[in-house]
């Protein structure tokens, strides 16, 4: 966040300080959208790795796994396995 200053506490002209002003304020708002995409990025790395661990589950489940080890391989939960599978065999 840009500090209240003044030109003289930096001993600029007028011109120069709202130029300084102007860059600073770009500044922050290239920062802010940099966070802004880092999330987005983040997040689509997220559901790509949920996406693909479903996809795993269910290739597990139909070569005949335990539901445990398909857990045990893919960090999801019992229900969250079955909730897949039973997704699977009823698309809505």
């Amino acid at each position: 966040m840009l500090k209240k200053y003044s030109a003289e506490q930096f001993n600029l002209s007028e011109a120069e300080y709202d130029a300084y002003l102007r860059s600073r304020l770009a500044q922050e708002a290239d920062d802010l959208m940099m966070n802004k995409m880092n999330k987005e990025i983040a997040e689509s790395i997220e559901k790509g790795e949920k996406i693909n661990a479903q996809k795993t589950v269910l290739k597990l489940f139909k070569m005949g796994i335990d539901l445990d080890k398909i857990s045990q391989a893919t960090d999801l939960t019992r229900p969250e396995i079955e909730a897949l599978i039973k997704e699977e065999k009823n698309p809505t």
